[in-house]
């Protein structure tokens, strides 16, 4: 189960639909930060907000709409064991506390291969604890707040000046943060003046004289360290028990797309279809009909129970080993199968 931020929208996710994995989408809530990165952001649903969620239903995926970031209720997501990983680009995904993130995928540059990350390899590998990832952000210009180099923040990172910037974030009154971060903030502009300790390459002298005294923001460093999730005090917690694949209803889905696309005719509906929608339920149905129990299919079988446009095993025609052209292809199968069960349900909802 792989979580996404619905802000990405469906033309950066469609090459993920050809694998055999359930997405749950996660939209922004009407109480997300309305700046970032200095940016004013429209707080509103999108326009297309009610018709990409219906799609999604169409293709049996799940949504769910976060109180606030979409990014923050995915990092709890994956953190709670809920999702597996979360499809993103954004770092700031370890700052709310993601464990696994899928890079998304760049199917002319990558191919076949998909980037992984984990939080543990990236503290491990860069020496980097929570507070030194929060420290990054606020920094060297995070979601909330640009900042300075990347060099100087990893070198004031590993030296400690985030953990515990963390610590008090999540533990001080306000006033009592407050009093703290006068005090964090003179010694960060120290540090970079004077470079007594030798943690940085040189002194940042003209650096430390642009550090305004009210920096870092309270409320900047509370939207990274405790941002509001469905797990925050007084908030819903989604129905998870719910989040269960469900296979495509070719009819419903061609339906969709017939009345709401330019494209949605019968020739190009069929056409999308077949790029698009048809090897990922083939898959998926592949991978589930060889992992069932031969007793439980053999009983549905008899029942009656199997639906009627099921196909799997039985509709392979072909199995051909290949190898796609580029450096990055990994050594795969090119499986052929009959394709009228799945044109004739979608021809049945047109």
């Amino acid at each position: 189960m792989i979580g996404v931020d619905a802000s990405i929208w469906l033309n950066q996710t469609q090459s993920i639909f050809h694998v055999p994995v359930h997405l749950i989408f996660i939209f922004d809530g009407e109480h997300r930060p309305s700046i970032k990165q200095g940016v004013n952001i429209c707080t509103k649903a999108h326009a297309l907000t009610r018709l990409f969620q219906e799609l999604i239903e169409q293709y049996g995926y799940n949504y769910h709409t976060a109180p606030t970031e979409a990014e923050a209720e995915l990092a709890v997501l994956n953190s709670h064991g809920i999702i597996d990983a979360v499809l993103c680009d954004d770092v700031d995904m370890l700052l709310f506390g993601a464990t696994h993130l899928i890079q998304n995928p760049k199917v002319k540059e990558d191919g076949d291969n998909i980037n992984i990350y984990t939080a543990d390899a990236i503290c491990s590998t860069l020496s980097l604890t929570s507070g030194g990832i929060l420290l990054l952000a606020i920094l060297s210009g995070g979601d909330y707040d640009p900042g300075c180099g990347m060099t100087t923040a990893y070198s004031l990172a590993c030296a400690g000046f985030g953990d515990d910037l963390l610590q008090a974030t999540k533990t001080c009154t306000p006033p009592e943060l407050e009093w703290y971060l006068e005090k964090w903030c003179s010694h960060l502009c120290m540090t970079l003046q004077y470079n007594d300790a030798s943690h940085l390459a040189r002194c940042q002298v003209a650096l430390s004289n642009s550090v305004p005294n009210t920096f870092p923001d309270p409320k900047i460093l509370a939207l990274y360290a405790n941002p509001i999730t469905s797990w925050s005090p007084s908030q819903k917690l989604p129905n998870t028990t719910a989040w269960i694949p469900r296979e495509v209803n070719l009819a419903k889905l061609a339906a969709f797309c017939e009345r709401s696309f330019t494209w949605g005719t019968a020739e190009g509906i069929l056409s999308c279809f077949q790029e698009h929608v048809w090897p990922g339920m083939t898959l998926y149905r592949l991978v589930e009909e060889a992992n069932a129990d031969p007793t439980t299919t053999l009983t549905a079988h008899f029942a009656q129970t199997i639906t009627k446009w099921t196909f799997g095993l039985s509709s392979i025609l072909h199995i051909v080993r290949q190898q796609k052209a580029g450096k990055k292809a990994v050594p795969g199968y090119t499986v052929e199968v009959q394709t009228g069960r799945l044109s004739t349900a979608t021809h049945s909802g047109l």
